[in-house]
């Protein structure tokens, strides 16, 4: 399956706010960006691996990754917000072997 020039997948995050205590983190952040898969062969492991790293990236920069998380806390906390972010994109979208890839990566 040949992506639409048109298409994005939204990843749309909700995790709870990093900088409260986890007995008082009732308040949840959603994000979202729009990730252009666009022209990406998704019935294929090549077009799959280019979206899902594609995917993974946003997801990143959505969670934060990279940025100065000082404690293990936050640094387990935002993984944990990339992999449940990858995951909901991923099912987001028609294409089995993007769910095959996701899941050889696991």
């Amino acid at each position: 399956m040949t992506i639409p020039r048109n298409a994005l997948v939204a990843i749309a995050i909700t995790a709870a706010a990093f900088a409260l205590p986890a007995a008082a983190a009732t308040a949840t952040n959603t994000q979202t960006i729009n990730v252009k898969i666009a022209g990406y062969d998704l019935n294929t492991p090549a077009g799959a691996e280019l979206v899902l790293g594609k995917i993974e990236r946003a997801a990143k920069r959505v969670c934060a990754i990279g940025t100065a998380r000082e404690t293990l806390a936050g640094k387990i906390e935002a993984e944990a917000c990339v992999e449940k972010a990858v995951k909901v994109a991923v099912a987001s979208i028609d294409a089995p072997v993007l769910k095959q890839a996701l899941a050889f990566k696991s």
